[in-house]
């Protein structure tokens, strides 16, 4: 496929035309046709000749914005879709896009996008992590089983290996760890953890 480029603009001839960037005039056994002239006439004269590929290039340096609206919007009309699609993209792909990126990562532009990338995203991570203690300690104390404040509740570590201090590193921590904790874990008031910790340190001695 080639394309007429009349004044800027790229018009679709069927007529075989000759190679891109030579000018007008053309050889004689180069002849347009009636809807060629017409388009000539109007447009004020045949300045060049483009392949579909140039004319694709332009067309998309012209309306970038558009065409990535257009993009979003489909993908987020579309998001089954994406998935899979980005899935098979990955798969064939996985080699090439793993070596790139830890190539991209040792750049300086990297590092600051994905500073300004961590701090517009911690206030949210931040929020959901500590929604997610809160709704953990809302319920009564193992011991005593009166109702207290999120505040006034501990994380007693009774079963397993312990691996964070939930209440203290709430703010450092994913919403998946949390959870894993705090099923080692049994929720107390603070004067019930007190006291299981003063039991269990006078057993040890």
């Amino acid at each position: 496929m080639r394309f007429l480029r009349i004044n800027g603009y790229f018009v679709y001839s069927r007529n075989p035309l000759p190679q891109s960037g030579e000018f007008y005039p053309k050889p004689r056994s180069y002849a347009p046709t009636v809807a060629e002239k017409e388009l000539i006439k109007r447009y004020g004269g045949l300045t060049a000749v483009g392949s579909s590929k140039e004319y694709a290039r332009n067309y998309r340096k012209k309306n970038l914005e558009m065409m990535r609206e257009y993009s979003r919007a489909y993908q987020a009309a579309h998001p089954d879709k994406m998935r899979e699609y980005k899935k098979r993209y990955r798969k064939k792909h996985w080699a090439r896009l793993i070596a790139e990126e830890r190539e991209e990562r040792k750049t300086p532009e990297y590092r600051k996008r994905h500073r300004d990338w961590q701090r517009k995203r911690q206030p949210q991570d931040r929020a959901k992590v500590r929604a997610v203690v809160r709704g953990l300690k809302n319920v009564p104390c193992a011991d005593c089983k009166k109702s207290f404040p999120w505040y006034v509740m501990d994380f007693d570590h009774v079963r397993g290996r312990k691996v964070n201090n939930i209440g203290s590193m709430g703010n450092a921590l994913t919403v998946n760890s949390i959870l894993l904790e705090a099923k080692k874990c049994d929720v107390v008031c603070a004067c019930c953890h007190r006291i299981r910790t003063y039991i269990t340190r006078k057993k040890k001695h």
